[in-house]
């Protein structure tokens, strides 16, 4: 389980990006895959695996030792 600090580094680093290749905000979901099932409690995962292409990462954000992840069409 990573640490705070860690998971706060990272929500950075995807929002900015390093060196010379640039954050993740404002780019499209093209391909979704859930390799473990039971991660995706609702909608179920071939559900979380169909709604998510084409949509837009807006914010990054985190809570505790997640991250959070705003969408364009978020439900």
């Amino acid at each position: 389980m990573p640490e705070l600090p860690e998971v706060e580094t990272i929500a950075r680093l995807l929002r900015q990006g390093v060196a010379d290749t640039p954050g993740i905000l404002g780019r499209k979901i093209t391909a979704v895959q859930v390799l473990w099932a039971r991660s995706v409690a609702e909608p179920n995962a071939a559900d979380f695996q169909a709604r998510l292409p084409g949509q837009e990462l807006l914010e990054i954000g985190r809570r505790g030792k997640f991250l959070l992840l705003n969408l364009t069409h978020d439900r």
